[in-house]
């Protein structure tokens, strides 16, 4: 399966530096348009297989987003390596594809995120 990240509204120097890491590691990166933000994550990724569905109406993001796709625990802790040895701003909202999300369109996924963000700091 490929490895892929994907990427919603990240900015262009940042994306290029991430685009260079993946190159290096054998991952493809693919920046998202807002006009696909309605698409799910799974169209987004390129995965086969998936049953036709309709396309949300695209949403805003507020803040940046990556999604991994195909990626391994050992793959994403040399990307997440990478990326800080790199010293590229850091992303605060990360994800990975599963079968609980593939269907999910980004505003689904970054509704979830903020959700366990705003549990993560109530812990702490």
């Amino acid at each position: 399966m490929e490895k892929i990240v994907l990427g919603f509204r990240i900015n262009a120097m940042k994306a290029a530096q991430i685009d260079r890491i993946c190159r290096q590691l054998g991952m493809t990166y693919r920046e998202v348009e807002e006009r696909d933000f309605g698409k799910s994550l799974g169209t987004l990724a390129g995965i086969a297989g998936l049953p036709r569905q309709a396309e949300a109406e695209p949403v805003m993001l507020p803040e940046e987003v990556l999604v991994f796709s195909g990626a391994d625990g050992s793959s994403l802790d040399e990307f997440l390596d990478a990326y800080r040895a790199a010293g590229i701003p850091k992303v605060e909202l990360k994800a990975v594809i599963t079968p609980y999300n593939i269907f999910s369109n980004v505003g689904q996924l970054y509704r979830e995120l903020e959700k366990e963000r705003a549990a993560m700091k109530k812990s702490t």
